[in-house]
């Protein structure tokens, strides 16, 4: 113990303090009398000093706030008391205001040089600079790390989100699907017993009965293909074949193609094309499933002979846009939104619900959005429909 303390004395003495916070507490020499400081705050110092000296670090505004708000709790006139005592609770005050800024070692260096009288020399400038810059530099890591663990929470819960609308969607989905599909099926099978367990039916109720299982195995194929095609569309498995195109052209077939249920139902179909190539990059055969799934939806809602189906191609603002309109009953603005998801479809009260899927606008959507463009619906009850989408030309 004796060698230890011996040593302590001799180090103390000759030995030369390398932070400021050992400058502080063991210099103890630093006194001209000679006799040890009972207290680093040895002397007076004046209020309106500790303002100044804050108000250079945090702004003249901010200190003259933060020391009227300590007069008031403390109860303190600063006009009649000019003189801070070394003990009072204000020169600690000081400090901690100091050392939200410059830290804890510079502030009390700043501090006790106002009691002292002393400057600061290059060395001690230089600890301040250095742990003020680490300070901030923590505190802007910090900061960086809070923002990206801020950003990686709301992703999560967006995703999290997400994952529950597709589980949703997913169920809806099925439930969907088994539906359509057991209709057709019921129907199948029910005619079907009837045909096998009746051989005596007439050729006229046999044939009608027989047309009736055709038109739900069409149905059943439809389904089926749509759904196949949804499913590879939206997993991104859909090979696609982009070439350059004249969409004249396509719209031509597609014409072609429903020519046949247009006279079937006695309904006009007009055509307004331009005369110079509307050329884009496309895969032509599913753009062309758009345009025959919109001229038949279109012929559908139209009243039987009296229908009016237009056709329309156009260049607009760096865009080529194709318009399919009717005269049928129109559609309610509240189903316009709908529309295009899976499964939507609007009855129409004299016809009752349309053949179909209830896929195909859902699909047409995810082509024409697929190629850079937009599909939307223009429609009120009773003046028709138009359906219009969007390709960027080439």
């Amino acid at each position: 113990m004796s060698a230890n303390a011996l040593l302590l004395v001799a180090v103390s003495l000759f030995g030369r303090a390398g932070a400021i916070q050992a400058r502080i507490f063991v210099n103890v020499f630093a006194d001209t009398t000679g006799q040890r400081k009972a207290d680093i705050w040895r002397g007076t110092v004046l209020i309106a000093d500790l303002q100044a000296l804050v108000a250079r670090f945090i702004g003249e505004q901010p200190a003259q706030r933060a020391f009227a708000k300590y007069a008031r709790q403390q109860g303190i006139d600063f006009s009649r008391q000019k003189v801070a005592e070394p003990h009072t609770h204000l020169v600690s005050f000081t400090e901690h205001l100091l050392a939200g800024v410059i830290g804890a070692a510079g502030a009390r260096v700043m501090v006790s040089t106002l009691f002292k009288g002393q400057t600061l020399d290059i060395e001690d400038v230089m600890h301040i600079l250095d742990e003020t810059s680490q300070v901030r530099e923590y505190s802007h890591r910090l900061e960086h790390k809070t923002e990206e663990l801020e950003a990686v929470g709301k992703e999560l819960r967006a995703a999290n989100q997400r994952l529950q609308e597709l589980d949703r969607l997913k169920d809806d989905f099925v439930s969907t699907v088994s539906h359509e599909l057991r209709t057709p099926l019921t129907s199948i099978r029910a005619f079907s017993e009837i045909l096998l367990s009746e051989p005596d039916l007439d050729l006229e109720q046999r044939q009608n009965f027989l047309q009736i299982v055709v038109s739900e195995t069409e149905r059943l194929t439809r389904l089926t293909n749509d759904v196949l095609d949804l499913a590879k569309i939206e997993s991104g498995r859909m090979d696609w074949n982009m070439q350059q195109t004249d969409l004249r052209q396509v719209i031509e077939d597609a014409i072609h193609s429903v020519f046949q249920l247009c006279q079937e139902r006695g309904i006009e179909l007009h055509k307004a094309l331009p005369t110079d190539p509307a050329v884009a990059t496309i895969d032509r055969d599913r753009i062309l499933q758009v345009i025959i799934n919109l001229l038949s939806n279109a012929v559908k809602f139209c009243e039987h002979g009296q229908g009016d189906v237009r056709i329309s191609l156009t260049r607009e603002q760096q865009e080529l846009r194709v318009c399919v309109a009717d005269n049928g009953v129109g559609i309610e603005a509240k189903h316009h939104a709908t529309l295009f998801e899976k499964f939507q479809q609007v009855s129409d009260q004299q016809q009752g619900k349309p053949k179909g899927s209830g896929l195909g606008l859902a699909i047409c959507k995810l082509i024409v959005e697929h190629h850079g463009g937009r599909i939307w619906l223009a429609s009120e009850p009773g003046r028709g429909s138009r359906f219009l989408f969007t390709l960027k030309p080439t």
